[in-house]
């Protein structure tokens, strides 16, 4: 899996000093944040667009209806944050990427995202199971760049766990699951 992880932690102010002057927008994008960790996360999502990209302009991101960013040269990325965490990919096909760390703040909403395979297959390791899944679900939703008008309970990612693609309106997604200790990153591609 390709992707660049990047903590908060790492960002200095010469970094701040660069997106402000580099990636204006994005940089009054991360002023209007009321805390600091939220700011960071903003200012280190830009800091790995415009280290991971050659020659970079702001003006060529554009969105789609549901706010996913493109590159007008259809080069394709995504970033997520979780935490202290900020992740990115890219990619030449449409591509997803969501990053989570574990706690148990969110298994109140099993029943309301997964499917009841997936939930008897999340109950025999609970935390990690979840948040496996539900990064899964969360790299689909953004590679097809529907947000979360596509609903989480909509699909099965159990095949994945299997190292299988799914289908989803005819669109062939493949995944790639990192299970680290502390965080969970999955990518997910639209091959066709």
């Amino acid at each position: 899996m390709n992707y660049k992880i990047l903590s908060i932690d790492d960002i200095k102010d010469e970094d701040i000093s660069l997106i402000k002057e580099k990636m204006p927008k994005r940089f009054m994008k991360a002023s209007k944040y009321k805390t600091k960790p939220a700011f960071l996360r903003t200012i280190g999502g830009a800091l790995l667009i415009l280290n991971n990209f050659d020659s970079f302009n702001e003006e060529d991101i554009y969105y789609n209806e549901f706010n996913k960013p493109y590159l007008k040269n259809n080069l394709f990325f995504n970033i997520s944050h979780s935490g202290k965490y900020v992740v990115f990919t890219k990619s030449i096909k449409e591509v997803g990427i969501d990053i989570e760390i574990y706690n148990e703040k969110h298994l109140s909403i099993m029943d309301k995202v997964f499917q009841e395979d997936e939930i008897e297959y999340i109950k025999k390791d609970l935390i990690k199971r979840f948040y496996v899944l539900w990064c899964m679900k969360e790299s689909v939703i953004k590679a097809l760049g529907y947000g979360f008008k596509l609903f989480p309970k909509s699909f099965n990612v159990l095949p994945f766990t299997n190292n299988q693609n799914i289908v989803i309106n005819n669109k062939v997604i493949s995944n790639e699951t990192t299970i680290e200790s502390k965080y969970i990153v999955s990518m997910s591609i639209v091959e066709s």
